[in-house]
């Protein structure tokens, strides 16, 4: 198991190393989708500069206020993801600066390759594995466990996410309670249910 989750991995660090290579944007493909969203929705907007790097977007009835330099907006999504947002992208369009120059530093396409760099080292055959004396004779023990108290269970309790069948529900419900399996109580003098000799209605006293 262990081979095959290490396999996977290499393929999947070779396969990342060789897209990465080919990216040629400046941002990430991931980050390029997210981007044509928003200019597709910074369009209808109107800008208004404030100031060189302050300016006020307004989006139908609401007005929000994006600082290129700080690269945040009121709206907070851009603070968040750090991929511009709308308004932020209606700013940079009205000074007509590349937008893709505003995105993170994790959405950028360099980074992406260096990430994926690195290659996963394949592990040697357990025979030219070189192992110190001190651990070659070292035996691990099992862990000791005592029984715990009580009657151990005999059946196992169902987690939230684990579903019942129909015939399990049914069988549950129809299942008798303990009271009903019980034997009913019985008078032992005169040999009637439904109360004990202490209460016995046909009890009769002698003074």
């Amino acid at each position: 198991m262990v081979e095959a989750i290490r396999h996977i991995i290499e393929k999947w660090f070779d396969e990342r190393h060789e897209a990465a290579k080919s990216f040629s944007a400046y941002v990430t493909p991931e980050a390029l989708r997210k981007l044509t969203v928003e200019l597709e929705r910074s369009r209808r907007y109107e800008v208004v500069a404030m100031s060189p790097s302050i300016f006020k977007v307004k989006s139908s009835n609401k007005t929000f206020k994006v600082n290129l330099e700080t690269q945040s907006c009121t709206y907070v999504k851009w603070d968040m993801n750090m991929v511009p947002c709308s308004h932020a992208v209606a700013a940079i369009r009205h000074i007509g600066d590349d937008i893709s120059k505003h995105v993170g530093d994790y959405y950028q396409a360099a980074k992406l390759r260096e990430a994926y760099s690195y290659r996963v080292n394949s592990v040697p055959p357990l025979a030219s594995w070189m192992i110190p004396a001190n651990i070659q004779g070292l035996v691990i023990d099992l862990p000791k466990i005592g029984r715990q108290s009580g009657r151990p269970k005999t059946t196992r309790h169902r987690g939230p996410t684990e579903r019942t069948t129909q015939r399990q529900r049914a069988g549950s419900e129809n299942a008798p309670s303990s009271s009903t399996n019980r034997a009913p109580r019985t008078c032992s003098l005169c040999g009637f249910e439904s109360h004990t000799r202490d209460i016995c209605p046909y009890l009769v006293s002698i003074d």
